[in-house]
């Protein structure tokens, strides 16, 4: 008897692990299917250029040029859009993810490796959507379904292809291995129940650091319990359902806090390190909607916009700015207001559905619950942030339409299973082949602009961003590039000036932008011999770019308000603003002989970006014009002195001397670049006031370590006597 028992067990025991081998081959095909199927929509993705915020975040970044303790530790101590400016979203681990492509891989500012990282973790993505659908469902059929209409769904192409997307996929995967561990929690005690929990606590930790919604492990914990493990309850009363709840899910809970009080105390730290460097209303004009009310209802139509892109992904765009989607209540908005009732409807509608067939559709109730819970933090629902909609904002929610969506073809396939078979495979074929299309938009500058103005006609930075990447593309090529520019940006304009918007609320950098072309057009005419034609457009130039410096100047004004209710003294408090609206301004006044207008904004450019030397060249332009040689020469002089190399300085030197009759001229030329000569009285002389202009305007930038180093080496290198410097104060 006990060696029949004895057998049985052990035949018991092959079954099941022979069972297990089976189930873990077929989910390693699933995932290698999922992978080539997933490569096939994403295939002509490796090849897009670094576009709007990816080459700031890879191209500009000096912190991961190079895998140095030095980098390592201003990436941990600084936000994520350092060196450009400090803002309040800290994400270094995004930020180290790149240095591990640049440094760590080589990859360097070529841009295929990013995209073979990003396609590597959306693929782990759809896995995981696979494991995590599996297990919930309990069959591999609605799972696999779920999983590849994830991996091909063109909205998640905003996070697949395009590079800035990392931070999205990196948020994800926190989400979904973390709430993979919790499912894994349940179903085993002890010590493995412990791993399991610390794999939780461990992903919910590192994700917050990619990307602030990651806190949404919480939601996913939630959600489950709620739907699976609250009704397995057995105590006869809600209260001590609760107590029973509280014993059997606490230990869940609590490998949740290390996450959320560091994404509480991330919060309370960043915000006092972020000045106002632009406003944000035409990013998203829910910040200026003049009710809760109209608010909340915007907010809602743009969740209705987010469900129509699930079912219906035509037409898609990487922007949705001022005013592609008005404010709920807008006089020419009567559609967009029933949209708003519409989509109201429909989300009260599925949460009623979904609470009503939560015990007998779970998966269905919990797909619904994903998608709104985790849209939550990007909703403008509940805090407003600086996007009014963006689809890599789906890429997480995606998930739970998925499930509901692989849920409901697996339903057909039970009653028609060739007709299931043949839907799915039509949808996931028409879904990767939007995805395929879509990558192309994300090639470069001038296709993604291009895409978004056909998707958002209403957007003025659609016209923005497509007036830049005409201009930038033609650069060399001829006129007809710059006036399609001018026309691109014009039409911007007169969206940003059809309805009267404050100071507070326009967008600066668009009127720059014109501003700019309108000069470059009045020069470009002015040297074929037209100027009777160019000098209409540097008017235009000068009337656009002050009214870039109005919005500038209110710039300026908010960041030293909030500076001082920071505590910090106003001479501490360095000018913020646009540093090429001023270079602009200035060289545009030079061309309309407006000598002091002119130095007066070149000496701004000088206060903000007090080592770029384009800012004392137009200042040192301006006094020469108005007859002020000395001073003209040492602006010029001033560059050598940082810019030692610098043609511009040289020749404007050269002027100088020859209008002074200073022959032959007191100028050095060595490997270095080009020098004053010290013995040459007047040298001398330049020499002693550039240096004291060049340590002033980083005193007064407030960038006192960089003034201290200049100080002490024009002493020691030049000679410079100390009492012709200003002094620097002290931190």
């Amino acid at each position: 008897m006990g060696k029949r028992a004895s057998t049985g067990r052990r035949s018991t025991r092959r079954e099941s692990i022979a069972s297990s081998r089976t189930y873990d081959f077929r989910m390693l095909a699933c995932a290698l299917a999922l992978g080539l199927l997933t490569l096939a929509a994403y295939s002509n993705s490796f090849a897009a250029d670094f576009v709007a915020d990816s080459a700031v975040l890879v191209k500009q970044d000096p912190r991961i040029r190079a895998a140095s303790s030095e980098n390592v530790d201003n990436i941990l101590h600084h936000t994520y859009w350092w060196p450009a400016y400090e803002s309040d979203l800290y994400r270094p681990v995004t930020t180290l993810s790149f240095l591990f492509n640049y440094s760590t891989l080589g990859n360097g500012d070529r841009p295929a490796g990013y995209h073979v990282l990003n396609f590597i973790l959306h693929w782990l993505n759809a896995v995981l959507v696979l494991t995590i659908v599996r297990r919930l469902s309990g069959s591999a059929a609605p799972a696999m379904i779920a999983a590849l209409l994830f991996a091909v769904h063109p909205v998640n192409a905003e996070a697949v292809t395009y590079i800035a997307g990392r931070a999205d996929l990196l948020a994800t995967l926190s989400v979904l291995l973390g709430g993979w561990c919790y499912l894994r929690s349940t179903t085993v005690g002890g010590w493995r129940r412990g791993v399991w929990l610390a794999g939780l606590a461990a992903n919910a930790f590192w994700g917050v650091f990619a990307k602030e919604n990651a806190v949404m492990i919480v939601a996913f914990v939630l959600l489950y319990d709620w739907l699976w493990r609250w009704p397995a309850l057995t105590a006869p009363s809600v209260a001590a359902r609760v107590r029973e709840a509280a014993r059997q899910f606490g230990a869940g809970y609590l490998a949740l806090v290390p996450a959320l009080l560091t994404l509480w105390l991330m919060r309370r730290q960043l915000p006092p390190a972020s000045p106002v460097f632009a406003q944000i209303f035409v990013d998203n004009p829910i910040i200026g909607a003049e009710s809760w009310f109209q608010a909340r209802m915007t907010a809602i139509k743009v969740l209705g916009h987010y469900f129509a892109l699930l079912v219906y992904p035509a037409a898609l765009s990487n922007d949705y700015s001022y005013n592609q989607i008005p404010l709920f209540g807008a006089a020419s908005s009567g559609w967009d207001n029933a949209l708003a009732w519409l989509s109201l409807g429909a989300i009260v509608s599925l949460i009623a559905l979904a609470i009503l067939l939560r015990r007998r559709i779970p998966l269905f109730a919990w797909g619904i619950g994903f998608v709104l819970l985790m849209l939550l933090p990007t909703s403008n629902l509940v805090i407003t942030i600086g996007s009014i909609m963006a689809e890599r904002f789906l890429y997480l929610p995606s998930v739970g339409f998925c499930a509901v969506a692989g849920m409901a073809l697996w339903w057909l396939g039970q009653r028609r299973f060739a007709v299931a078979v043949a839907v799915s495979a039509l949808v996931v074929f028409a879904l990767g082949a939007r995805t395929y299309a879509r990558n192309i938009d994300w090639q470069n500058e001038r296709s993604l602009w291009a895409s978004t103005l056909a998707a958002s006609p209403g957007s003025f930075k659609a016209y923005k961003g497509s007036a830049t990447a005409i201009w930038a593309n033609g650069v060399g090529t001829g006129e007809p590039e710059l006036d399609a520019a001018i026309a691109m940006a014009e039409r911007g304009v007169a969206i940003l000036e059809r309805t009267p918007l404050s100071n507070a609320q326009k967008d600066g950098a668009l009127y720059v932008d014109l501003g700019q072309y309108y000069r470059l057009k009045g020069e470009s005419l002015s040297s074929r011999g037209k100027p009777d034609e160019g000098w209409p457009y540097f008017q235009k130039s000068a009337a656009t770019l002050v009214k870039a410096r109005e919005v500038d100047r209110w710039v300026n004004d908010a960041a030293r308000k909030s500076s001082r209710e920071r505590g910090q003294a106003d001479r501490d408090i360095p000018d913020a603003g646009n540093f090429n609206l001023y270079v602009q301004l200035a060289a545009v006044s030079l061309d309309l002989h407006e000598w002091a207008g002119a130095e007066a904004a070149a000496r701004y450019a000088m206060r903000l970006q007090p080592l770029d030397h384009s800012g004392y060249r137009l200042a040192a332009m301006a006094r020469f014009n108005q007859g002020q040689l000395e001073d003209a020469a040492s602006l010029f002089a001033a560059i050598v002195l940082f810019q030692p190399r610098n043609a511009d300085a040289r020749a404007g030197l050269m002027a100088v001397f020859e209008r002074l009759g200073l022959q032959p001229p007191p100028i050095v030329e060595s490997g270095s670049g080009t020098t004053l000569d010290e013995r040459n009285p007047t040298a001398r002389r330049l020499i002693n006031k550039g240096a004291g202009i060049v340590v002033q305007q980083l005193v007064d930038a407030r960038q006192l370590d960089t003034a201290v180093a200049y100080h002490r080496d024009f002493v020691t290198r030049l000679h410079v006597p100390v009492s012709e410097l200003p002094s620097v104060p002290s931190r």
